[in-house]
């Protein structure tokens, strides 16, 4: 008998079924579906439970409206009497450095203010913040003259609903604030 002559073909192996088992997990072990559910698994969430967790929010929401306004009074009372302090200061250090007499204009409506030279009309207005309000001033526009004094001297009440602050100018020109 001849013997066959050697092949040089690569002999074929039958494929494995896909998935391929991974090293160390046992062959019958459950797998893992990946996607969306079938229809009839709920696995998302019910009505009700969005209902109750939207009804929650709302709730926690509604109790702290109420202190988010009351801090946003009051930080905005408080950047409006900031505000109207650093005028009343920039009023009277170029009073004394230009060696001017300068008038501090509150608006009729209260919500803008300025400074000028004396006779002089105001080139710009700065408006205080949203619902701040000067409610109360002295009867005559406050002037400083170049020595860093003020005539007549006089308070200013900035408010709004959170409460008021007193701007008090003394008439050797010193400028405080007080809660009130």
């Amino acid at each position: 008998m001849i013997a066959a002559a050697p092949s040089n073909r690569i002999p074929i192996v039958p494929a494995t079924p896909f998935p391929t088992p991974c090293p160390g997990v046992p062959p019958n072990a459950e797998r893992v579906r990946t996607g969306s559910p079938a229809p009839g698994n709920a696995h998302g969430y019910q009505l009700l439970e969005v209902t109750l967790t939207c009804l929650l929010i709302g709730f926690l929401a509604s109790l702290a409206w109420p202190a988010y306004q009351q801090v946003r009074d009051h930080w905005r009372l408080s950047q409006g009497s900031h505000l109207f302090l650093s005028l009343l200061e920039q009023g009277r250090t170029a009073a004394i450095g230009r060696n001017l007499t300068v008038q501090v204009r509150v608006s009729r409506d209260g919500g803008r203010t300025t400074i000028a030279p004396e006779g002089e009309e105001p080139g710009h207005w700065v408006a205080l913040p949203s619902g701040v309000l000067v409610v109360r001033r002295p009867n005559r526009e406050v002037t400083f003259y170049s020595r860093g004094t003020a005539a007549p001297g006089g308070t200013f009440v900035l408010g709004n609903a959170a409460g008021k602050i007193r701007i008090v100018i003394s008439p050797a020109g010193r400028i405080r604030w007080e809660k009130g």
